[in-house]
């Protein structure tokens, strides 16, 4: 009969901390919700990065210069991984839109704004600005560059 009485009494606290959740409260739960399935996303997306891609086959991509076949391959891979994690990136976004709406804290958006930017080399912005991006989601709906690779490797076979 104790028990009985001990559960009652935990069932009326959980009951009471549920409904004292504010609006809030709730964003920032789905911020962190949706955060750890993205972090879990790109766990997945590198476990499964292709270690040695082929090369590309394209006759346009062929023409490139060295350098702009880097800035080509480097948008490749970052597409690919967005292709990987693109349902748990927009969960993750959409929660932190919402919760920066109302609460007008932006240090997580921030952050993950930081870290949504192509990487590029100091001094190579001329090659990546001048890459036909249309050309490359060609290439990439087309070959096994839609799954996540080693950018590095497949820049490789191209030095």
């Amino acid at each position: 009969m104790h028990y009985k009485k001990l559960f009652i009494i935990s069932i009326c606290l959980i009951s009471v901390n549920v409904s004292a959740n504010t609006w809030k409260q709730e964003l920032k739960h789905r911020v962190q919700t949706t955060h750890q399935q993205f972090t879990s996303a790109i766990e997945r997306c590198d476990n499964q990065r292709l270690s040695s891609p082929k090369k590309i086959q394209s006759s346009w991509f062929d023409k490139l210069s060295k350098e702009k076949k880097f800035a080509a391959i480097t948008y490749l891979s970052f597409m690919a991984d967005e292709h990987c994690y693109e349902k748990e990136l927009n969960a993750y976004s959409g929660a932190l839109v919402n919760y920066v709406s109302e609460t007008g804290d932006r240090k997580q958006l921030n952050t993950l704004i930081k870290t949504r930017r192509v990487y590029q080399p100091t001094g190579t912005e001329q090659y990546f600005n001048s890459i036909d991006i249309s050309k490359l989601k060609s290439i990439a709906e087309k070959s096994e560059l839609q799954t996540p690779f080693d950018s590095l490797a497949l820049a490789d076979l191209y030095r």
